[in-house]
């Protein structure tokens, strides 16, 4: 197997500098970015990682200070790295890691993203996938949305337990869901494998009730005034009076995500 190519932060080269669209500022040091060979359909994924370097915090992991943006899908602004020429606007997805040494706080960070798509002789491909929110699957007709949470059929949600999500994997043309634990934003699987939407059948993750006492939100990013990070999936909002369509703990589904 070809193994990537890395290239490692010199010795004593200043920190990378990440800014994400909400404002948030993540600094790495003893970073290094590594650039994976061509996958299947030509696919180039590249990968930054490196230590956490937010000065200050409560020695907690929930501190924002110390880890300024969740794990999860987000939108890389620009990075500033030693060396290398900036990066910006790219869609990633942020994965943390305690590294369970020390006292206080400690996190690895790794980035990933699609770096381009190439044919056979190298030559760029365009990309007419990643990125997509829906896909209609040729054999059966049937529609899906790309945006939300899956069970396989018949089983019962749990917020505890695993759903099925997509985070813009393809393979042969068919979107890759992989599974996610509980209110985790991140796959279990670390990106790696993926199981293909047309393999199983497939049913949404969502409310089994339909009563008015329903106080759950799907797709909240679709009012800026009501957008969190959770939008995709089944989910509340805390109790906020001042923000219009915010809600609390939800009277028909206690214990859904996002009610902190």
């Amino acid at each position: 197997m070809e193994q990537p190519a890395t290239t490692p932060c010199a010795a004593g080269a200043q920190e990378g500098i990440l800014t994400f669209g909400g404002g948030e500022v993540l600094v790495l040091t003893s970073w290094g970015v590594t650039e994976y060979a061509p996958d299947a359909d030509g696919r180039v994924y590249a990968k930054l990682f490196g230590r956490v370097a937010n000065p200050g915090g409560r020695a907690t992991a929930a501190d924002p200070t110390v880890l300024p943006i969740r794990s999860g899908p987000a939108q890389l602004t620009s990075a500033h790295l030693r060396g290398r020429p900036p990066l910006r606007h790219r869609a990633v997805h942020v994965r943390h890691r305690g590294t369970g040494e020390g006292t206080g706080p400690d996190f690895r960070c790794e980035v990933p993203w699609l770096e381009r798509r190439v044919d056979e002789g190298g030559a760029p491909v365009p990309e007419t996938e990643v990125g997509r929110t829906s896909w209609t699957d040729p054999a059966t007709g049937q529609d899906f949305d790309l945006r939300i949470a899956y069970l396989e059929e018949e089983a019962a949600y749990n917020p505890l337990g695993f759903t099925w999500q997509h985070f813009g994997r393809w393979s042969g043309g068919v979107p890759l869901l992989h599974a996610v634990w509980g209110e985790d934003r991140t796959p279990a699987d670390g990106l790696v494998g993926g199981v293909p939407l047309n393999s199983r059948r497939w049913t949404r993750a969502q409310c089994s009730s339909a009563t008015e006492d329903c106080t759950c939100v799907e797709h909240c990013d679709e009012d800026p005034a009501t957008v969190c990070n959770l939008s995709g999936r089944p989910h509340v909002h805390p109790a906020d009076p001042p923000r219009p369509g915010v809600w609390g703990p939800c009277p028909e589904h206690p214990g859904r995500p996002g009610d902190r």
